[in-house]
This record gives structure tokens, C-alpha cells and sequence, in this order.
């Protein structure tokens, strides 16, 4: 074997060596863990922070008090896609109806639907993007409460959409540097929730967006302070 040859051989195997340590970068890159991160203090008082973060879990469901749980962004996208489109709708339907380019266009290429409120493509994924920190490409399509127009690149409700009504009974919001750490239920009526715990990260130009969401106990367990008496 001649010594061209010897050196080629070697600059490949490094250059498989330097692919695969990239390889194995981009595999192992994902949400950073931050469970070990102190506790700084409560946001509970922080009437912009308890709105912020209630805003993100009512995008979750579907006028339902159980929520979906989620680790990952692809989780989260796959299990509450559905539910952000049909929150977008009843949170700001003035936005997405009424005189807009978007409409304007469906008017002409869905003359017969008589389309009244849409979605764009683009609001979607600046969506996905604030709730759920989604910054890559999305296949459009049909959802199971929502229908996919291509040639407007819009959503529009293919059933009834419904505005949750259920109330938040948060339990403490844990701050620490990057996160937010929600303890709550979810509570209609008579009717709660098991108690939820949900991890929020802080972008660093201000806002967050939710990063996790599990269950923590199966009820919501009352304990009454029994009088002291002196």
C-alpha cells in the first residue's frame, strides 16, 4: 500500500470520526434539564407571570379538566396541536375573522364554504413557537377538529369550537433562574383535577414558554386545622 493511499485512509477515518461526534452531538442535544436549578422564590404574587402561565395551560385542552402529558416539544405538539388551534380561535376571534387577507383569499378559491374565521399557517407556527419553543418546519394537515386548506395555507374549524371554562387553583409557583415551576389543579363546578406540576422556561428577552407537564397526585386531599385551645 503506497503512502497516498495510507493517507487517505486516515483522513477518512477522521473524517468519520469527526461525522460522528457531530452525529452524536445533535442526538444528545435537546430540552435542557433544569431540576437541579435552586429556588430563587414565588411567582405566585406576580399577577403578569400567574396570567402568562395560565394562558399557556388553558392552550392544552378542549374545555376539559384533564390534560395531556408531555417531556417534549414533539409531545407537546402532537398531543395539544389540536387544542392551540381551537384556543387561538376563542381567544382572538376578532383576529382571525372579519376583513382579512386570509379570508379575502378564501373567499375566492372556497367561494362555496362560506369561511367566516381561519387560521394562517404563519399565526400557527408563531404559536407553536410561543407556547411550546417550536422554531422547525411543520407539515400542515388536517386535525380532528379543524380542516387544512392549502391553497390559502389556513385552518379552519371543521367543528364547533369551545372556549374552556374551567379555573385554575394554583397551589405555588416556584421560581428559580430559568424556569417557572406550577403546582395547580384544574377545577369546573364540584368537579377537580388530579394536581398537576408543570415546568416553564424563561426566554431570555422576557416571556417563557412550558417545557414539560405531569401529574403529582391522583386527588386533591383538604386538611383541616383543628382549633387550638389554650
Amino acid at each position: 500500500m503506497d503512502f497516498k493511499r495510507i493517507t487517505a485512509i486516515i483522513l477518512l477515518s477522521a473524517m468519520v470520526m469527526l461525522t460522528s461526534c457531530s452525529v452524536g452531538e445533535i442526538i444528545q442535544s435537546g430540552a435542557v434539564d433544569y431540576s437541579e436549578e435552586s429556588v430563587i422564590g414565588s411567582a405566585a404574587g406576580n399577577a403578569a407571570v400567574v396570567s402568562e402561565l395560565s394562558e399557556i395551560i388553558y392552550a392544552l385542552t378542549i374545555d376539559s379538566i384533564k390534560l395531556p402529558e408531555f417531556s417534549d416539544t414533539a409531545s407537546a405538539i402532537s398531543k395539544c396541536g389540536d387544542s392551540l388551534l381551537n384556543h387561538l380561535l376563542t381567544t382572538n376571534y376578532s383576529r382571525f375573522s372579519g376583513s382579512t387577507e386570509v379570508l379575502k383569499n378564501a373567499s375566492e378559491k372556497y367561494p362555496h364554504l362560506g369561511i367566516t374565521a381561519a387560521i394562517g399557517a404563519s399565526d400557527y407556527e408563531g404559536a407553536l413557537y410561543k407556547y411550546f419553543n417550536h422554531g422547525g418546519n411543520i407539515r400542515h394537515s388536517d386535525t380532528s377538529r379543524f380542516r387544512y386548506l392549502s391553497k390559502i395555507e389556513a385552518y379552519i374549524p371543521a367543528v364547533q369550537t369551545i372556549a374552556n371554562s374551567f379555573s385554575l387553583d394554583i397551589v405555588a409557583i416556584d421560581e428559580t433562574p430559568s424556569t417557572y415551576r406550577m403546582t395547580f389543579y384544574c377545577a369546573e363546578g364540584d368537579e377537580v383535577s388530579q394536581e398537576y406540576y408543570a415546568v416553564f422556561v424563561k426566554r431570555d428577552k422576557g416571556g417563557c414558554y412550558i417545557q414539560s407537564i405531569r401529574t403529582v397526585a391522583s386527588e386533591k386531599v383538604s386538611y383541616t386545622v383543628p382549633e387550638v385551645f389554650s
